[in-house]
């Protein structure tokens, strides 16, 4: 009976895999990540003992994340575990299909996190291993894939197979499941936090989506790329605007949406505008006449789309106000004042973060998206010191920093000590 239900877990996980990787690349990325998989399953072997001791590893953080979406794993994995390097905490990460290296760790840790995960027939245990040992269990999210009745009315889910749409709304209830079972809560923007505390008995804490270094090294080396002119900069006369728009997954096109009208009557009253369209995206009908001026670029690894981005001159983030979105983070105002573009983006979510006309230019309606577009497609000086502003605003989340502040917060906020 165990093998059954150990199949049956071992077929939802790869569900879910599935899902994720259809909207970030379709079959064949799935069967390219699934060989990838089980080459590393195949030469893993046995997972060595801990070698941390308790003393050592008091303060310490475990993490049970999983590689996809890659967008995720760069944002809410490795920069905590940069942020947790710069405050002196101990962390370590472990896959979820890793259990016994998972209850291995944590006889050593001090805080477990669950990143992400639907819940399954392993959860439980790990987590009751977790209170046996007396450690906080927290729940953390970078999106509001728990709550059924939002999923199922996020317009953007309409652009996807109904079986995929109806497996994506019945997975939600999953990862309610495994919300619930956790002592408390971890997110990527306070209103979301705020949301999933009211599932748990126990307090809510922010970690926001940074800078970290690799990303702050990519900048400086897209900035001397620049001025060596092997990379082209942002205001540059050379009779030509780029406009872009990156999409992390196939569930954006009703976000695209928000901005065709807008976007269509600025590439018909000017030539020289040209569209840069990066990730699975559906072109929306009002642009298709000007597909001759539309790029398209496949979903990128973070280094090569900022590179991509860097060589545009506006970043756009047109978001639709549905209740899904409200909770999602800054992340495309952090990539475009970190290259240094002029930004406009909806009020949903970037109304909290953009200084309007200063660091950028917040929409609420489709006059005002052409309005700010026209301005900035018209003035390059105005797109220059939009962008600086935007370059030094951003600052402000360095992971090395506000994220290390960040994490030992979180930790004095769940009750642990803090090592060091």
């Amino acid at each position: 009976m165990s093998r059954v239900r150990d199949r049956v877990e071992k077929l939802k996980w790869a569900a879910y895999s599935a899902r994720d990787a259809w909207q970030d690349g379709g079959l064949r990325e799935l069967e390219s990540k699934t060989r990838g998989w089980w080459a590393k399953r195949g030469s893993a072997g046995q997972w060595p003992p801990v070698g941390e001791t308790a003393t050592w590893w008091r303060g310490g953080v475990l993490m049970i994340a999983g590689f996809d979406p890659p967008q995720c794993w760069h944002y809410r994995v490795q920069q905590k575990v940069e942020a947790c390097q710069a405050a002196g905490i101990p962390m370590r990460v472990v896959q979820p299909h890793h259990l016994d290296e998972l209850i291995a760790a944590l006889q050593v840790a001090s805080l477990l996190i669950v990143y992400r995960q639907p819940m399954n027939i392993h959860l439980p245990n790990i987590i009751a291993e977790a209170h046996r040992l007396g450690i906080p269990v927290v729940y953390e999210a970078d999106d509001i894939v728990y709550r059924t009745d939002l999923v199922a009315a996020n317009p953007n889910l309409a652009t996807l197979p109904a079986d995929l749409r109806e497996a994506v709304i019945k997975g939600a209830a999953d990862y309610e499941a495994a919300l619930r079972a956790c002592d408390a809560v971890l997110a990527s923007t306070a209103p979301l936090a705020a949301d999933m505390e009211r599932f748990v008995a126990g307090p809510a804490a922010v970690v926001d989506n940074g800078i970290d270094a690799i990303m702050s090294s990519m900048a400086r080396g897209i900035e001397v790329d620049r001025a060596a002119g092997r990379l082209r900069s942002p205001g540059v006369d050379d009779g030509q605007v780029v406009i872009a728009y990156g999409s992390g997954s196939r569930a954006h096109d009703l976000d695209l949406a928000v901005a065709a009208a807008p976007l269509a009557a600025v590439l018909a009253a000017h030539g020289h505008v040209r569209l840069r369209l990066i990730g699975p995206l559906a072109l929306p009908s009002e642009l298709a006449p000007f597909a001759d001026r539309i790029e398209r670029m496949e979903l990128l690894p973070e280094g090569e789309y900022l590179r991509e981005l860097a060589q545009c001159d506006i970043s756009i983030a047109p978001l639709a106000d549905v209740g899904f979105n409200h909770y999602k983070s800054q992340v495309k105002y952090l990539e475009a004042g970190l290259v240094g573009l002029a930004f406009v983006a909806s009020e949903v979510v970037y109304g909290t973060y953009v200084q309007d006309g200063r660091t950028g230019f917040i929409a609420r309606d489709a006059e005002q998206w052409r309005g700010a577009l026209e301005r900035l497609v018209t003035d390059a000086e105005l797109r220059r010191e939009v962008g600086e502003a935007a370059r030094a605003d951003v600052q402000r989340w360095q992971v090395g920093t506000n994220g290390a502040e960040q994490m030992r917060a979180m930790l004095e906020v769940f009750g642990v000590q803090v090592s060091g």
